[in-house]
This record gives structure tokens, sequence and C-alpha cells, in this order.
């Protein structure tokens, strides 16, 4: 008979699914849970476990506050045209050149993280909330300049500016880190504007460490990379 262990942790887990529309929560209990056990993980189903520990991180929320349930799909053509509206927003796009992108700039980027996704099993995928709201996206793909991590793996994420502050980000960018880590990379990176304190903020949740600071070649401003390994 094993011995006992300690007092068992209550944890609050979200089951969701890429492809079929079947929602549904679970609590589980566990000792000595780390902070996110992936059950299962790969293009049509992650199942995410979240503990207390990693929830209380969250800015401004409860104990008792769960994550919200998201889902992750790849994204479609129509995506392109709700990347374009929900980004909108001078807030949105404060750290991205400031201005809003075209619906063209939408266009070419979910037909690229379509072929991420074909060719390297993860990509920037858009993020939806349990009534199907495109609220934005998160996901990983290689780092796409000259400068900076070369050969390196990018996580991001982009949010409408309503959905800030309810934990959507730190529950899907979760679900991303899983699948990432199940597609074979070793590690991601996330390259921050330095002035920005919520992504900053995300990327701490998520256990990532800051690695370097920078200066950006196109703007000339002090930028963060945070690097997560495992």
């Amino acid at each position: 008979m094993e011995p006992a262990g300690p007092a068992p942790t209550t944890i609050t887990s979200a089951v969701v699914s890429e492809k079929g529309s079947a929602w549904g929560s679970f609590t589980a209990v566990t000792a000595g849970s780390p902070q996110v056990r992936n059950l299962r993980a790969d293009r049509h189903w992650t199942w995410a476990v979240y503990s207390a520990e990693l929830i209380t991180r969250l800015k401004g929320c409860p104990v008792n506050r769960a994550l919200p349930v998201v889902r992750l799909r790849v994204p479609t053509d129509e995506d392109a045209v709700a990347w374009h509206r929900v980004f909108d927003d001078p807030d949105v796009m404060e750290f991205q050149g400031g201005r809003s992108a075209e619906l063209s700039v939408y266009e070419e980027l979910t037909a690229r993280q379509r072929r991420h996704d074909a060719e390297r099993g993860f990509c920037l995928w858009t993020i939806l909330d349990r009534d199907d709201r495109v609220l934005g996206f998160t996901g990983a793909q290689p780092w796409p300049r000259e400068w900076g991590p070369r050969g390196e793996i990018e996580i991001g994420w982009r949010l409408g500016r309503e959905h800030w502050g309810q934990g959507y980000v730190t529950a899907a960018a979760q679900m991303t880190l899983e699948r990432v880590r199940a597609a074979g990379p070793s590690g991601v990176v996330a390259m921050v504007d330095a002035r920005n304190a919520r992504s900053i903020a995300v990327a701490e949740r998520l256990g990532m460490r800051l690695a370097e600071v920078f200066t950006t070649p196109e703007s000339n401003r002090e930028g963060r990379c945070y690097r997560l390994t495992w």
C-alpha cells in the first residue's frame, strides 16, 4: 500500500474541443499537482487542469474564480474579418505600431497560420469563448524577423479590448504551451514591448523568465525577451 500523501487540493478544470461543440467542466482532486497538468493534447482536443495556485496569480482574480473556458481553432477565412474587427482599436494596437491594419494583412496572416498548422502542428489560433465569439488570437510560430531569436518559436497573443482582464489570454496561452510542447519544440520565447505591462504579466504567469533586454531596430524601442524551456 502506498503511503498517504498530503491533503488533496481541489482543482478546477475545463474540457474543450477544437472540432466539436461539446463543452463542460469537472472537478478533480490531487496532491502536489503542478500549476497545469495536461491530460490529453492533440489537434482536436485539449484537456487542461488549472490549479488554485495558477488562478491566484491572475491580477484581480480571487482564489475561487476559475479561468474562463476557451476554445482554440485554426483560423479560417472568416476569422480574418473577425480579427480585423476586434483589433480595430488604438488600445489594442498600441504596441503594434499604434494603427489598425488593413483587412489584407489579416487575410495573409490567417493563411500563413493555416500553413504553419499543417506543417508544424501549431500556429496562431483563434480564441473563442463558450458562446463561440471570436476574442482574438494566441499561439506560436517561428520567429519571423532577421534580428532577435532566429530559429526559435515565439508565443504570442492579442485580444479585443472588451475582453481584457478576464483571464482569457492566460487560459488560452496555457493551452498553447501544452500544444507546442506536444508538437516537439523544446521551448518558446515571448518578445514584449517593455511598456506593455499586461503582456509582461501574462508571460510571468506562464512561468516565463526574462532572458534579455533588447532594442528593436524598426522602432528603436526597448523590448524584453522572455523564455520558457522544458
